[in-house]
C-alpha cells in the first residue's frame, strides 16, 4: 500500500483507526471518539510583546478579548476555543491519546483486588482513577 495516501479503517457501525501520512495512527474507540490529552501548556505571545523565533513551529492565532471569545469547558478548567485547538493537534501530532479502561476491566479489576487485603481502599481508588482520570 502506498504509504503517502489517507486510510480510513472503518467497520459496520464507526470509524475504528484513521492514517494520514506522516503521523501515527490515530485509533478512535467504538463510538469514532478520540480522547484529548489536556496536559500541555503553550507559549503565548501578547500584541505589543516582541515576537520569539516561530521557524519551523506551528502558530495557532486567537482572540481571548472579553466579549470576542467564549471560553469553553475543558479538564483543566475553561479555555478559550484556540487552546482547545492547540491541545487537540499536539494530541494528534504527539499519538499520546487519553485511553480509558473498559468497564469489563474495572469490574475484573474489583473482582480480583476484593481479595485483597484493604479491598475498600483499592476499589475506591479504581473507582476514583475510572471515574475522574
Amino acid at each position: 500500500m502506498d504509504s503517502s495516501l489517507s486510510c480510513t479503517k472503518i467497520n459496520e457501525t464507526s470509524v475504528e483507526a484513521l492514517r494520514v501520512p506522516s503521523f501515527n495512527t490515530i485509533k478512535t474507540d467504538e463510538y469514532s471518539r478520540v480522547f484529548i490529552n489536556w496536559n500541555y501548556k503553550f507559549d503565548q505571545v501578547d500584541i505589543g510583546d516582541i515576537v520569539p523565533d516561530l521557524i519551523g513551529k506551528i502558530v495557532i492565532v486567537g482572540v481571548t478579548a472579553a466579549g470576542l471569545s467564549n471560553p469553553v469547558p475543558s479538564p483543566t478548567g475553561s479555555q478559550h476555543p484556540h487552546m482547545v485547538q492547540a491541545n487537540i493537534l499536539q494530541t494528534l501530532l504527539n499519538g499520546d491519546f487519553v485511553e480509558y479502561f473498559s468497564l469489563f476491566v474495572l469490574v475484573l479489576l474489583i473482582v480480583v483486588l476484593s481479595r485483597v487485603k484493604f479491598s475498600i481502599v483499592w476499589i475506591a481508588l479504581l473507582l476514583f482513577a475510572y471515574i475522574y482520570l
